[in-house]
């Protein structure tokens, strides 16, 4: 069984924030670190496909603070 947060490969992730409004999502993710941006886009998109998995049809969103 897997937990909300965690990926079809059963990898967990942790999201720093989620909002969810009643036709979206939006995901904020703090940076504090040198991450790639690739690195950081990657992740990003991993957490749309869990969220949209878990609130099917909802519009998603993501805000990077740096």
């Amino acid at each position: 069984m897997r937990d909300a947060g965690d990926d079809v490969e059963g990898r967990q992730h942790r999201m720093d924030r989620v909002v969810v409004d009643p036709d979206h999502l939006t995901v904020i993710d703090y940076k504090t670190g040198p991450e790639a941006r690739e690195e950081h886009l990657r992740k990003i998109r991993s957490y749309a496909r869990i969220l949209e998995g878990a609130y099917p049809g909802r519009r998603f969103e993501a805000r990077r603070i740096l």
